[in-house]
């Protein structure tokens, strides 16, 4: 009982920070991406954790299985293993959104420079053909 209790109380915890990570991404784009990766893996190998249930490998069945599959019942197991799965869905999607927006605005951030430097480069050409045509009629 205190395994499956355990199980629940790790569920419950992943669930909080993926709701955490869900309004982070939602409203801050501007975040350090490598710390938030790193905290997802962190989430991710807790959530493994959460999956590894000794009890059926230990016992064959019996009263301790009936007991194991009256508690999982009790605690909601599977339906916290399922929203689980649906929250990191989300997270993974947000994340992936903002990684676009973020690619998306270092284009067009690429596209003011390209569009300013052949500005420059246009006006610097004219000038040189000014320069030389002066310097053609020179004696």
């Amino acid at each position: 009982m205190e395994l499956i209790r355990s199980r629940w109380h790790i569920s419950i915890a992943i669930n909080a920070l993926l709701d955490k990570d869900i309004e982070i991404l939602k409203n801050e784009p501007s975040q350090d991406n490598l710390k938030f990766l790193l905290n997802l893996i962190k989430r991710r190998k807790l959530f493994a954790l959460f999956l590894s249930d000794p009890i059926p490998y230990s016992f064959e069945g019996g009263t301790i299985g009936d007991i194991n599959e009256v508690a999982r019942n009790e605690f909601f197991l599977d339906h916290l293993k399922e929203m689980t799965y649906k929250k990191f869905e989300v997270v993974d999607r947000l994340y992936k959104d903002q990684m676009e927006s973020i690619r998306i605005s270092q284009f067009d951030t690429f596209e003011k420079e390209m569009q300013e430097m052949r500005e420059k480069s246009k006006d610097y050409l004219d000038f040189l053909k000014k320069e030389s045509k002066e310097s053609a009629r020179m004696p």
